[in-house]
């Protein structure tokens, strides 16, 4: 996974004024979601993306209705969507998470592609997607998930490709958070077991940096209150005006959002 781009790492500080906050964060980890700069390379990767969602769409809906104009890597993704599909709630989830851990081996950018960044679909028209190939990374997994369930019928509103910060091994990563039951189950590529967002913030080991999901590229920050006691300004100090601070910031150990 790509570093933060410049342009994102100098945001360190973003006026607050006309930014919306509801009460209650329904985002993973209980951040806000800030619009991306549209020039960030997460941004571009998204687009890119994005752009190869329609021929993918088709490609898998000739799948269904003709199965013998399908390569291998086609068919077995509509037969283990349609078994994801059987199944409800939590054991669904385990269900895909399990099948794409095993189905993809982490390959690097640079080694599959000769690229630091390059984001792939689970099936590609060009047979480049990532069940294609049978090659990715962290990204490459998540966009699988997130795909994979919701042709099984999970919707959009409940899947966010989350990129993160993982804290013990010091490098940034790529998971996917799906809302089920009234939680954030978080599936990491490394490991099949579903893990509540609450517990990984809990052992600290994810900073949140993005979300990524069907209407585009977000940034994430936390939100304190000015007459929090840990922000008091010294007495007659000028009173500081509103202020965002992301978490993909230079300094991520204290992304903050003003409430």
């Amino acid at each position: 996974m790509q570093k933060p781009t410049a342009a994102l790492l100098a945001l360190s500080f973003l006026a607050c004024a006309g930014t919306e906050l509801s009460a209650e964060s329904v985002e993973p980890f209980g951040l806000i979601k800030i619009v991306a700069p549209e020039d960030g390379g997460t941004v571009r990767e998204w687009r890119k993306l994005m752009a190869h969602v329609d021929g993918a769409r088709r490609q898998l809906e000739q799948c269904r209705s003709e199965p013998a104009r399908c390569n291998e890597a086609e068919r077995q993704f509509v037969a283990r969507v349609k078994e994801a599909a059987g199944r409800q709630g939590r054991a669904r989830i385990e269900f895909v998470n399990e099948w794409i851990n095993g189905a993809i081996r982490y390959t690097s950018d640079q080694t599959q592609w000769g690229a630091d960044d390059v984001w792939s679909l689970p099936i590609d028209a060009n047979g480049e997607g990532s069940l294609n190939t049978g090659k990715g990374d962290c990204e490459d997994y998540a966009i699988a998930k997130y795909v994979a369930l919701h042709q099984a019928g999970v919707p959009d509103a409940k899947l966010r490709m989350i990129l993160v910060h993982d804290n013990v091994v010091d490098q940034d990563h790529a998971v996917l958070a799906v809302r089920d039951d009234g939680k954030w189950l978080i599936l990491d590529s490394r490991w099949n077991k579903l893990i509540e967002d609450t517990e990984l913030m809990r052992l600290n080991r994810f900073e949140p940096l993005y979300i990524v999901e069907k209407t585009g590229v977000s940034l994430l920050a936390r939100r304190f209150r000015l007459s929090d006691p840990m922000f008091a300004a010294p007495r007659n100090a000028p009173a500081a005006p509103p202020c965002v601070r992301p978490l993909a910031a230079i300094d991520r150990s204290s992304g903050l959002i003003c409430e």
